[in-house]
């Protein structure tokens, strides 16, 4: 797996690639140790967040979710979640993809979708680690790099919609598109709009939700 070329050029990078494994677990460290690293080092921003998210439930609740909220409990729990989360995002977005790339008339084998997808998550994994920087740095927490700022609050769909489509999720989206065309022969133009298709489909379900969550 190559850290940086995927950056510089990554259709040479995800063409070349052969293992998705290799690159599942460079992604995964990189989450892994981003995560450890914000507990560590934000944990009074992470707190306070959790609590204000607490605050609207009953008392007794509020006690009992209150009782987790060490350091130690945060670290195991987030850390867990993300041992089960990732390789299930990582198989979704491949299946996905096996879904819609014949669509578009081209073919792609599994594991190559599992490496494409693998180099989404990698982009995505460095975006958390840069924001993990600026939130130690800046003392902003969140610290919003989508078009969220844009939108106010309010406005509830278009909030959460918007919030959706950051820096490096647009950035992740974009590698998935250059992996499609290499791995499966599709056009760059098809699969510019396969993969941005993803991201609006997404950036809707994420508005709906948060409309319903109110």
């Amino acid at each position: 797996m190559k850290f940086f070329s995927i950056i510089t050029n990554p259709g040479d990078t995800i063409e070349r690639e052969n293992s998705w494994l290799v690159v599942a677990i460079v992604t995964f460290l990189i989450m892994l140790i981003t995560y450890v690293l914000n507990v560590q080092f934000n944990f009074g921003h992470i707190l306070k967040a959790i609590t204000e998210h607490i605050a609207s439930l009953p008392q007794g609740q509020q006690e009992k979710v209150a009782r987790y909220l060490t350091k130690k409990s945060i670290f195991i729990r987030g850390g867990l979640s993300l041992i089960i989360t990732f390789p299930l995002e990582l198989v979704f977005i491949a299946a996905l993809l096996q879904l819609l790339i014949p669509i578009f008339g081209s073919e792609e084998k599994f594991a190559d979708s599992l490496i494409v997808a693998g180099y989404g998550l990698y982009i995505r994994a460095i975006g958390a680690f840069v924001k993990f920087l600026l939130v130690t740095v800046t003392g902003v927490f969140p610290f919003h790099m989508d078009l969220s700022l844009l939108i106010p609050q309010s406005s509830k769909f278009f909030y959460y919609s918007f919030e959706k489509i950051e820096l490096f999720g647009v950035w992740a989206y974009y590698v998935l598109a250059v992996g499609i065309a290499k791995k499966s022969g599709m056009s760059k133009k098809n699969a510019l709009v396969l993969s941005f298709s993803i991201l609006l489909v997404w950036a809707i379900i994420a508005g709906i939700a948060g409309v319903v969550k109110g």
